[in-house]
């Protein structure tokens, strides 16, 4: 099932003010956050990101590709299970 279209996007309005005054100043800046289900803006875009998973950050730098997509899309939240090597317990 579809998100609603009457719904906006989630944005955070931190993250966004943040990045607002960051274009203005003409700086890039790397910024924290822990909002995995927040959507990436166009005003994001050529700033740095550290998205918590629950454990650690990941970097992410933004690009145009990335717009429209959620933060917790570029850090994934669980190990690749491995198996064991044979004949070993």
């Amino acid at each position: 099932m579809t998100r609603s279209s009457w719904k906006l996007l989630n944005v955070d309005p931190e993250l966004e003010k943040k990045c607002e005054e960051a274009n203005r100043a003409g700086k890039v800046v790397i910024l924290e956050t822990r909002k995995r289900g927040s959507v990436i803006s166009d005003k994001m875009v050529g700033h740095k990101f550290r998205i918590h998973n629950g454990k650690t950050f990941f970097t992410l730098e933004i690009t145009n590709e990335h717009i429209g997509f959620h933060f917790g899309e570029f850090a994934p939240t669980r190990k690749v299970g491995k198996h064991g090597k044979a004949g070993t317990h």
